[in-house]
């Protein structure tokens, strides 16, 4: 197995798939920051798991697929993600880089 088919069979890469979207109500953002950190009491490696499979969306270069991952990584980020993340701030889909600010804000809140 690759790595690429490694990440994708995890299960923070299928949390990823069904729980995130975009950027939404604070309402539904704080519903899926609560149930990361319910995930995370039962599965120790489950934030830093969740933040490769992030990136690994990411790397994909999907927007869609971006989108999910930001939305996820402004939970599971940390300091260190963002001169990567600042990276995509002049992303060509504008809603993709408008996701980069609202997860660099959440990051640096945090």
């Amino acid at each position: 197995m690759n790595e690429n088919e490694a990440i994708c069979s995890t299960y923070e890469w299928h949390f990823l798939m069904q729980h995130t979207r975009e950027f939404a109500s604070a309402f539904l953002n704080q519903l899926l920051r609560e149930r990361i950190d319910e995930e995370a009491v039962h599965k120790s490696t489950f934030s830093e798991n969740l933040r490769a499979a992030a990136f690994h969306a990411i790397d994909c270069e999907d927007p869609v697929l971006m989108r999910r991952a930001l939305h996820a990584l402004a939970y599971v980020g940390q300091g260190d993600d963002i001169p990567r993340l600042s990276s995509l701030l002049e992303h060509p889909d504008s809603i993709v880089a408008r996701d980069v600010k609202t997860c660099l804000f959440e990051i640096r809140r945090r």
